[in-house]
């Protein structure tokens, strides 16, 4: 696989998506299980907007690491 074709299948969620929130939460997913990471967490801060931040684990992640994930 080349580094353009795992951008690709990376981004597809984001244009498949109801929301942008909904499409970065796929492609974080996708990412973390990519990986093999634990946990991982997206923020986006659009400019004059309020940011967008998602998280995702391999697993159902516990309150307090989403918590802290999310204020990181």
């Amino acid at each position: 696989m080349t580094i353009g074709k795992a951008f690709a299948d990376l981004l597809t969620p984001l244009t498949a998506a109801a929301s942008v929130e909904a499409g970065l939460a796929r492609a974080l997913a996708r990412l973390v299980a990519a990986t093999g990471a634990e946990a991982g967490a997206l923020v986006v801060r659009p400019p004059r907007e309020e940011p967008v931040v998602v998280t995702a684990g391999a697993r159902r992640l516990p309150r307090g690491l989403r918590a802290w994930l999310v204020a990181t």
